[in-house]
This record gives structure tokens, C-alpha cells and sequence, in this order.
């Protein structure tokens, strides 16, 4: 991509200036790969994991930083699986990604990790969810950006020390119904190519 606007250094008499400008050109080159199974015939099991080798380069005349490049890792994993006569489904969910690049830093992020608990009552009118996020805690929630050039350097971390827990009570009125569409009436003569 070239042209990108992304965000910039610039110099300003002393002051270093932290701005956007459409000065960038970005290249991207990865791999990921996908495996889904069953694990002990019950248990849905979905691992994604991949890498990228990303490249930021600032072409203007006035670039502080004029290239940030590193290798990305990405993944993630999803369990889920039903007890109780397929009644209650319960999930876990786990990701990592980094470190994440940009022109003007690199992201250092730690693994996450959610739960998902949830089941249907009084003939699926009431449907109750529990979801756990941020299992991992105050780590997991933040970030570290770290930013140099020359003498310059500059390290901002951030951290969330919430974890949340959250319940869902829905009830259904009407008719239970899924969004898969087979009528033959309708077509997408609409959609531009």
C-alpha cells in the first residue's frame, strides 16, 4: 500500500511532533494455517496460528522514523463443547498476537484468554449466558508500545486491571428461527462486482 496515512514524526524546531500524514508505504507477507477437530469426540477444537512480516516505510522529505519492520505472531485457540443432553454449551476461548508493528512502534501485547457458559430454558424463551472475559487479569489486558529512533526512546504502557463477568437473560418472543435463507424468491441482483 502506498500512500497510506498512518501516524508520523515530525520536527518542529525542538519539539518532535506526533501527527498523521498519508506518507507511508506498507507491505505485508504472511502464512496462517487452520485445523479443526474433535478432541476425545466431544470436544470442538479450533487452532488458528500464522505469522506476517510487516514493513512501514516513511518516503517524505521530513521522515523522522523512516522504516519499522518485524515479524508478527498470531493465534489463537476455541474449545467448546455441550453437557447435560447437549443443554448447556460452554466455551473457552485464548489468543496472541504480537508483536504488532506500525511506522511508529512496536505493540507487545500478553495471551487473553474468555469463557462462555450458556443454555436455554422454559422451551428456548429464556436464554441465560455467562461470559468471563480477561481471565488472565491485569497482564493480559494491556500493552506495551515501545518507539525509538536515534537518541530518542520512548516506552507507554498500558494496563486495565478489570476483569469482567457478565450475565446475559434473554427472552425470545415469537418463533425461534435462524438467519439461513432458502427461498428461491430472493435473489442478490443487487450486489456490484
Amino acid at each position: 500500500m502506498n500512500n497510506a496515512i498512518t501516524e508520523v514524526y515530525r520536527k518542529d524546531g525542538e519539539l518532535l511532533v506526533q501527527t498523521l500524514n498519508n506518507a507511508a508505504r506498507y507491505n505485508s507477507v504472511g502464512f496462517s494455517l487452520g485445523i479443526k477437530t474433535k478432541l476425545f469426540k466431544k470436544v470442538i477444537t479450533n487452532i488458528n496460528s500464522g505469522f506476517d512480516y510487516n514493513v512501514y516505510e516513511d518516503n517524505s522529505e521530513m521522515a523522522v522514523i523512516e522504516k519499522n519492520s518485524g515479524y508478527t505472531f498470531r493465534g489463537n485457540i476455541n474449545l467448546s463443547t455441550k453437557f447435560f443432553k447437549d443443554k448447556i454449551s460452554v466455551s473457552f476461548s485464548g489468543r496472541q498476537d504480537g508483536p504488532n508493528y506500525s511506522l511508529l512502534s512496536k505493540r507487545i501485547t500478553k495471551p487473553y484468554l474468555d469463557f462462555n457458559i450458556s443454555t436455554n430454558l422454559l422451551n428456548d424463551k429464556i436464554s441465560i449466558s455467562l461470559y468471563g472475559r480477561n481471565l488472565l487479569g491485569k497482564p493480559a489486558s494491556g500493552f506495551t508500545d515501545i518507539s525509538s529512533y536515534g537518541n530518542f526512546y520512548q516506552k507507554v504502557e498500558t494496563t486495565n486491571n478489570s476483569r469482567n463477568l457478565l450475565l446475559i437473560l434473554t427472552y425470545n418472543f415469537g418463533k425461534k428461527f435462524n438467519d439461513k435463507i432458502d427461498s428461491p424468491d430472493i435473489n442478490n441482483n443487487d450486489i456490484r462486482r
